[in-house]
């Protein structure tokens, strides 16, 4: 677990030097069940989670889309997931992982 987080964590820093020129970050999360936060609601999955955690702290950010679906490869991540990109337009992107 501490691994996970070291990883989320050091993975987030380029959008932390990015706020703090004052922009608005805009996240979008790709992934599997694991991003999507099954069994979970909507709001409490790892990037709303995290999002709302950063906001509290001052960081002008916005989870835009929330892109992981349960069982997905990185395949179905190239294919259905990335191309939705151009649209929602991110800043930032963070594909998370079981990181076994």
């Amino acid at each position: 677990m501490f691994k996970q987080i070291l990883i989320f964590w050091l993975s987030m820093i380029p959008a932390l030097a990015f706020a703090d020129e004052g922009h608005l970050v805009r996240y979008v999360a790709l992934g599997d069940s694991y991003t999507i936060g099954t069994g979970a609601a909507l709001d409490e999955s790892w990037p709303a989670v995290c999002a709302a955690h950063l906001r509290q702290k001052g960081v002008p950010i916005e989870l835009v889309g929330n892109l992981g679906r349960n069982g997905w490869t990185s395949e179905n991540l190239i294919d259905d997931e990335l191309p939705q990109l151009k649209e929602l337009k991110p800043r930032f992107c963070l594909y998370l992982d079981r990181c076994q």
